[in-house]
């Protein structure tokens, strides 16, 4: 008779950021910068907020803690509706293939899943967020069609330190958009430490 397969517990946001940081410890890392890119952004978020003297810096990439104006059920979008929203350059490497319905239903469903294991998790994040003590730098980009852009905002005004940037000619996927003006701006981030500072008025970064 076999064996009846064991079912993997459905992690949380929580639980998923007490990984990362036990995979650190594991790793022997006594600091690290840390990046996190969309549902990422939340894992990353979490690990700084619960550890943050071992977070040196915090990057966190068109994270999806805050969607307010977001389209309330994204997995009814079409493929090709989801590529509108992602990209602005689908054509550039790597050249963005949309998933098949199926794949994007699941994925979307994983996303809903998370953050509506507790519903008051944004209110809960936010109230934590002028505790946070990690040099934080929040990136959207301009033309983002899942996660309004305006989102990034509430980062800067509750996080003591914190940049945000808006690049132009980039969706979502920010990383396959302008992935060189990305790097860049974060190996920026990264080298000048305490001094990295942008404009007052200026927080949209142009080809």
């Amino acid at each position: 008779m076999g064996r009846r397969a064991r079912r993997r517990p459905r992690l949380t946001l929580t639980e998923l950021a007490d990984t990362v940081h036990q995979a650190t410890q594991d790793l022997g890392l006594r600091s690290f910068h840390l990046l996190g890119s969309t549902l990422g952004g939340d894992v990353a978020l979490n690990v700084a907020l619960d550890h943050p003297e071992r977070v040196a810096s915090l990057v966190l990439d068109t994270p999806g803690t805050f969607h307010e104006g977001a389209d309330p059920s994204p997995g009814n979008i079409t493929p090709e509706e989801a590529l509108a929203k992602v990209r602005v350059h689908p054509e550039r490497e790597p050249v963005f293939v949309p998933p098949d319905p199926d794949s994007q239903a699941r994925m979307f469903a994983l996303i809903s899943r998370l953050q509506g294991a507790n519903p008051d998790y944004s209110k809960q994040i936010a109230e934590r967020l002028p505790e946070l003590s990690v040099r934080t730098l929040v990136v959207f980009g301009e033309k983002d069609g899942l996660i309004p852009p305006r989102n990034g905002r509430t980062f800067a005004r509750l996080v003591p330190d914190c940049s945000f940037v808006l690049l132009h000619d980039a969706a979502h996927d920010v990383q396959g958009d302008r992935a060189e003006d990305l790097g860049a701006l974060v190996a920026d981030f990264l080298a000048h430490g305490p001094d990295f500072q942008l404009p007052p008025d200026a927080t949209l970064v142009t080809p």
